[in-house]
């Protein structure tokens, strides 16, 4: 520690300045797994939209197993997506009151005024807050829309089964009312036998 310059952490005394000096430490890595856990959950969103968008709806059996897949995925990872926005956007409203203070109550910031590290650092995750609210909406839409895509598509090939059976039922009642005038005719000197001798 002796080559290390403690003097911009506000102490006159050696363990007050490591002190603060591990509180920096602890910010600045707070900010670093925040920041690389948000950019995984970007990742991922993007992954699945990415995924979505390449089902093929032609093919609407593996269409429909493929989205049901990725809904669940989508819904797994929304499960904790929204609550970390939440608290990430808690975070950072509350992040400069946060900040470790010097003897002198003088923020990080302004101590090392030659760079805002931690006021970068609260901005870009915020930013970052705002885009995966972004990509969430985005990919819901996505996910929405296939999965629209896919019931359109299985609807219309219900139809198109249902239009086929009801041919097949039209025919089959034509040709069921085609036999009973046939067997009418080919009994026809029967029934007027049997109606002539009633009289």
């Amino acid at each position: 520690m002796d080559e290390i310059d403690l003097s911009n952490y506000g102490s006159r005394d050696e363990i007050e300045a490591l002190t603060h000096w591990l509180k920096d430490i602890n910010s600045s890595l707070s900010l670093w797994a925040l920041s690389k856990l948000a950019q995984s959950f970007e990742e991922s969103l993007t992954q699945l939209r990415d995924r979505f968008g390449s089902i093929n709806i032609d093919d609407t059996d593996k269409a429909l197993e493929k989205s049901q897949i990725l809904s669940k995925n989508f819904a797994d990872l929304q499960r904790n997506l929204v609550p970390f926005i939440t608290e990430l956007d808690n975070f950072c409203d509350r992040y400069y009151a946060d900040l470790p203070f010097n003897i002198e109550f003088q923020r990080v910031e302004e101590r090392h005024s030659d760079h805002l590290f931690f006021a970068q650092q609260r901005e870009w995750l915020t930013k970052l807050s705002t885009q995966l609210k972004k990509y969430e909406k985005e990919s819901q839409r996505v996910v929405d829309r296939i999965n629209q895509l896919i019931a359109s598509k299985i609807n219309s090939e219900v139809s198109k089964s249902n239009n086929r059976l009801q041919r097949g039922v039209f025919w089959m009642t034509m040709v069921l009312i085609l036999l009973t005038i046939i067997l009418i005719f080919a009994d026809l000197d029967n029934i007027v036998t049997n109606i002539s001798a009633l009289f």
